[in-house]
């Protein structure tokens, strides 16, 4: 029988229910679960396995039992008549419930002020209060032979609360939240339990788990992992004694959930899947750390042994039966084998990289082999103007924790980070991604606009400088060139760089003759500012959706070219209604052509 108590400093931290999930989570694989409900001041368990106390039915307890032995010297000798199975038939275990006793009533609370602690524990030579809790936990494995005893502790510091955590359990879970109040006072209480003796048939350590609660699934990773790490930070610090001093190396995690705010339920019991809720992704994970694998395993394989010789035969029930299995298991080897089906079967692109992320979220291990694979040959397919149901941080983590890293997965990623605003990321891992696998092209264009995005110009300027030898014959990489001069409004810069022989200004006259016309006038080259470059830098305005002072500016180059009569020219002939342009560009072209209606008139009457 393995013994974990729930155990949290302050209340209001989720302790009772987690304890409800993992006992739910138990029994759905085989296990024999009893939950004891050792929270006397503030009872609650039986509520959340839904078991009412009526004035016809008195529930009898945990309370009952320490009240008989203080008033009447009687140890308890049998658990008959204090065990409720509040079990579900669709589980292939159970779960039996030990309550507090007949909350709320007078009779409750006055047996329970019957109760003096302080004799109990340490009243006369030998006080009789750990064999009592020492003999009771023998009766619950010997009468009720579990798998699991699960305890749910009275917060604070308490004479129950501590036997609860030190001699009764293999294993504490320690619910808290981030504020120095609870910090404090659970780094405390965690020391005193790992310094605590140990009963002689279980000499082991017990076994500490930190469970950081209410974390706002809004909030980023970054500032996630910066509380994370701040609160182990603090929890480990160093103690008096430096013997007490905490050594925990993971804090694990609960995000909140806002519908539990208006009706509390056991997430295990409804039919969410994980990718609809970042809580029961929470669970799984912890659960796969909180429960040995061995106990679970013979049950699981066996469910995912029958789903995966049914393939042959019923293809679509094994692939049902395997994601039933993996949305309430949480079990590594069971997403293996539904992501496997899924390639096999070339299932959806989406539903794969969803199973993807469920998966990851279970074993929160970039370096799988799997993920590695599936991400690869699946991210960039489902890259549609920079959205992707798998996010970028988690692809990030993946393709640097890979040891092949893929320069085409590296670029998508990028391409994502930039498409999504995320600039500051997009700017550290292309830098990474440089110094990792050296120089590469569209990494390079993809930091150079994130940087001009950001209005990062220098920098940007730098880069261009840094591998203009290496690609000034590529058109984007000039196209980026000339776009940060003209942004940077620098006329000598632009001058350079039109007579820079290492720069194939007729390239960009062809291909951006935007570009080239705002280079020569801010330079002041009016002769190169041809006919056909200007018609060509009109024409470009005419394809996109642009505004009225880009025409604006087109016509100062015209003007600026001695060539007004041309640009009217254009303008009359965009007005034609067969050129079908759009909206915007229709509307630019009316308030031109009215203007150029004004100046006819302007002429006639000055004539």
């Amino acid at each position: 029988m393995k013994t974990i108590t729930f155990y949290s400093y302050k209340g209001g931290v989720g302790r009772t229910l987690t304890m409800a999930n993992v006992a739910k989570y138990l029994a759905r694989f085989g296990q024999k679960v009893v939950v004891v409900d050792f929270d006397l001041e503030a009872p609650g368990l039986h509520y959340k396995f839904d078991l009412r106390n009526t004035p016809e039915q008195p529930l009898r307890g945990i309370l009952d039992l320490l009240y008989t032995f203080v008033t009447q010297g009687i140890p308890p000798n049998t658990l008959d008549g204090f065990v409720y199975d509040v079990g579900s038939k669709e589980s292939q275990g159970s779960i039996h419930l030990i309550p507090a006793g007949d909350v709320p009533s007078v009779a409750y609370w006055k047996k329970l002020a019957a109760i003096n602690w302080h004799d109990l524990f340490y009243g006369g030579i030998n006080p009789p209060g750990i064999p009592l809790f020492e003999e009771l936990r023998r009766l619950i494995e010997q009468q009720l032979q579990p798998d699991f005893l699960l305890i749910d502790a009275r917060t604070g510091i308490t004479e129950i609360g501590g036997v609860a955590t030190t001699v009764l359990s293999d294993v504490v879970v320690c619910l808290l939240i981030n504020n120095l109040e609870n910090l404090e006072g659970t780094r405390a209480v965690l020391q005193a339990i790992q310094r605590a003796p140990r009963p002689e048939d279980r000499p082991n350590p017990v076994e500490i788990l930190p469970l950081l609660t209410r974390i706002p699934k809004e909030i980023d990773p970054e500032t996630k992992k910066n509380i994370v790490e701040e609160v182990r930070h603090i929890l480990n610090e160093e103690a008096v004694e430096l013997a007490d001093t905490l050594a925990l190396s993971e804090i694990y995690i609960l995000h909140s959930d806002p519908a539990l705010q208006i009706r509390e339920v056991i997430t295990l019991d409804t039919e969410t899947k994980p990718e609809k809720s970042t809580l029961l992704q929470d669970y799984l994970y912890f659960f796969g750390r909180l429960i040995p694998k061995e106990m679970l395993r013979p049950h699981v394989h066996g469910l995912l042994k029958e789903a995966q010789e049914l393939v042959w035969f019923d293809a679509d029930k094994a692939q049902e039966n395997l994601e039933i299995l993996a949305n309430f298991s949480g079990y590594p080897p069971v997403y293996q084998a539904l992501l496997q089906l899924y390639e096999l079967r070339q299932s959806k692109n989406d539903l794969l990289l969803q199973t993807t992320i469920n998966y990851y979220n279970i074993i929160r291990d970039p370096s799988d082999p799997l993920l590695q694979t599936i991400i690869k040959k699946n991210y960039s397919a489902n890259n549609k103007w920079g959205k992707s149901i798998f996010s970028e941080e988690t692809a990030r983590e993946i393709w640097l924790a890979d040891k092949e890293k893929d320069i085409n997965l590296a670029r998508e990623i990028a391409k994502n980070l930039f498409f999504n605003d995320k600039d500051r990321d997009c700017i550290e891992f292309s830098e990474k991604v440089i110094a990792l696998l050296g120089q590469d092209l569209e990494i390079i264009l993809i930091m150079i606009k994130t940087l001009l995005k950001a209005d990062r110009t220098d920098e940007a300027i730098g880069l261009i400088e840094k591998y203009n030898d290496n690609y000034y014959n590529n058109k984007e990489f000039q196209k980026l060139w000339a776009e940060i001069i003209i942004i940077s409004n620098d006329w000598k810069r632009a001058l350079e760089l039109t007579n820079n022989p290492a720069f194939n200004i007729q390239q960009l006259r062809d291909d951006a003759p935007l570009l080239a016309m705002r280079l020569f006038v801010l330079n002041d080259q009016v002769e190169k500012l041809t006919i056909d470059l200007l018609e060509g830098a009109f024409n470009a305005a005419m394809k996109g959706n642009q505004n009225i002072h880009l025409l604006q500016e087109i016509e100062r180059a015209f003007t600026i070219a001695g060539k007004s009569d041309y640009f009217e020219k254009l303008v009359r002939e965009a007005k034609d209604p067969s050129k079908r342009l759009n909206t915007t560009i229709n509307n630019i072209i009316e308030y031109y052509f009215g203007k150029l209606f004004d100046n006819c008139n302007n002429k006639y009457w000055q004539k």
